[in-house]
């Protein structure tokens, strides 16, 4: 018999500590952040809010999930704006084979910041219980 469960990251994060890494490690950013997450903050006069809320939600689904998994790079958890807006986490390579492999139904993301510090909410639904 299956049955849900439900699990939650939670990450907050101070602006300022990403704005110091990106200026000190000058490749911070590619290692972290895909490419078409880039090119969505691109356009905003002040990226690190939205750096480090993305990195706040990469960080949060790492918890909700229960922990980094070998293999894994940053880049495969995608915190990307979808098509109604909203921010939603896209995973791929060995982030989606571990959430595949854990029966992942849903993720729900929650993101805000204030001038210091940015949060991070993500809220997965897994199936439980033998395969159908």
């Amino acid at each position: 018999m299956n049955h849900i469960s439900i699990e939650v990251g939670l990450d907050i994060i101070e602006i300022e500590r990403i704005k110091n890494v990106c200026e000190k490690y000058k490749n911070f950013k590619e290692r972290i952040y895909s490419q078409e997450e880039l090119k969505q903050i691109g356009s905003k006069k002040d990226i690190y809010p939205s750096l480090a809320a993305r990195f706040a939600a990469k960080e949060a689904f790492i918890k909700a999930i229960g922990g980094k998994y070998p293999g894994w790079s940053w880049k495969d958890i995608e915190v990307l704006y979808g098509l109604n807006g909203k921010p939603e986490i896209r995973l791929r390579n060995k982030a989606l084979e571990i959430a595949l492999e854990k029966r992942i139904k849903e993720i729900k993301l929650s993101l805000s910041h204030t001038r210091k510090y940015a949060v991070a909410v993500v809220v997965i639904t897994l199936i439980k219980g033998e395969q159908i």
